[in-house]
């Protein structure tokens, strides 16, 4: 069996296997205002913003409120589509692969978010899917992207509870498939917690990792967090044969 199709067996029943909080609730809102309320003054009016792998809709959602930005959702798996309701008008989405939505089109947004994506992919198609994000970019387009964190101890949990995973990245790996891929003023982030338990947890975990890391003489590894947030953006004046080539 190839690899697309055990993978397309997952995802058209994706809600059977996993069970995430309704986008309806408090969760997911109050951590998009604590990553994105910082990056949405960035962004011009009517920015045309991509999720990819957008699953139940909850980035769009959350996105929607601002009320200034056409927003684009494309996902592989109908059955997570089929949960996400949506009356904006300036929302859109697209049952499909990702990766020939990106190719079909070329400098279309301003904006794209790649949460929980990159470590479904192989290496080779990891920087083929870059690449085509960097070409999807207009000049001056941002990309932010969430993985699991594979410098964090408990990080082989979160690379094989999803049996479609791929690979796993650290802050060091994600930088440079960003950078490799022509994307500039990269900045790598932990992902934690917004309440005080999970602020009192991170800050332990982080000492306890960068200890122990000092302590077995593994480098320069400095975020621990159990997920890694990467954001990039696309020079002004650049071609797309910059991440091709």
């Amino acid at each position: 069996m190839s690899s697309t199709s055990y993978k397309t067996r997952f995802y058209d029943n994706y809600n059977a296997h996993f069970t995430y909080a309704n986008p309806s609730t408090g969760l997911y809102s109050n951590y998009y205002d604590r990553c994105y309320n910082s990056l949405l003054p960035l962004l011009p009016n009517q920015a045309r913003i991509l999720d990819l792998g957008c699953g139940t809709g909850d980035l769009l959602t959350w996105l929607a409120k601002h009320q200034r930005f056409e927003l684009f959702g494309v996902d592989l798996s109908r059955s997570q589509l089929e949960r996400f309701t949506y009356s904006s008008e300036k929302i859109h989405v697209h049952v499909g692969d990702g990766l020939d939505y990106l190719q079909s089109s070329p400098e279309t947004f301003d904006f794209i978010f790649c949460n929980d994506l990159l470590e479904h992919l192989q290496k080779p198609d990891l920087l083929n899917w870059l690449d085509s994000i960097f070409a999807a970019l207009k000049p001056g387009g941002g990309l932010s992207c969430r993985v699991p964190n594979a410098a964090n101890l408990t990080g082989l949990q979160l690379r094989y509870a999803d049996f479609t995973h791929e690979l796993a990245l650290t802050s060091l790996s994600l930088r440079d498939c960003l950078e490799v891929s022509g994307f500039t003023r990269v900045c790598i982030s932990p992902v934690y917690g917004s309440t005080f338990p999970a602020t009192v947890r991170h800050l332990l975990s982080h000492y306890l990792h960068w200890g122990l890391y000092r302590l077995s003489g593994c480098g320069n590894e400095s975020v621990f967090s159990r997920n890694i947030c990467g954001n990039g953006w696309k020079p002004l004046g650049s071609s797309n044969y910059t991440a091709a080539s």
